[in-house]
């Protein structure tokens, strides 16, 4: 049995599409945004929902990466993968792209999570200093907090 492991793949899912108690999970928050709201900032230091969801996004994929036995991708903090800016073009068909990668991205996690089992748990992770369980939570803490920052920008624009 792997109920750690299913544990993590329950709390993914959770925080995407299913009943959270904090609120609403990612794809409801999603739901009704669009070009007009998404790429609209509050002040030059702040961030679109577009802008935060990308960010969202580069850090679930390094998780996808190193899940899959990838230790040598990583992320430079504040750099242009890890905030990238406002695409050129802020169209419906920009933000539904985005969109399209945050669902396949969600696919993959839980895909590759699954290869996982509980043995793994407490063991470093990928070459790191670091058990899975750490970037496990560290993941489900990020993506809750930017689903925060991304309803807040939304709701302001």
């Amino acid at each position: 049995m792997n109920n750690k492991i299913n544990n993590y793949i329950s709390e993914f899912e959770t925080i995407y599409d299913g009943e959270p108690f904090y609120g609403k999970p990612l794809m409801a928050v999603l739901k009704d945004a669009g070009p007009k709201t998404v790429f609209k900032k509050q002040n030059n230091n702040g961030h679109s929902a577009y802008e935060v969801l990308h960010h969202v996004l580069a850090w679930r994929e390094l998780l996808v990466k190193r899940l899959n036995g990838d230790n040598k991708s990583n992320i430079k903090i504040d750099s242009e993968n890890d905030w990238s800016a406002l695409p050129a073009k802020q169209s419906a068909a920009e933000w539904n792209a985005l969109v399209r990668k945050v669902q396949q991205n969600q696919k993959e996690i839980i895909s590759s999570l699954s290869k996982w089992n509980d043995e793994a748990i407490d063991k470093n992770f990928v070459g790191s200093a670091y058990p899975l369980r750490t970037f496990l939570h560290g993941q489900i803490q990020h993506d809750i907090y930017h689903i925060g920052q991304i309803a807040l920008a939304l709701k302001n624009a």
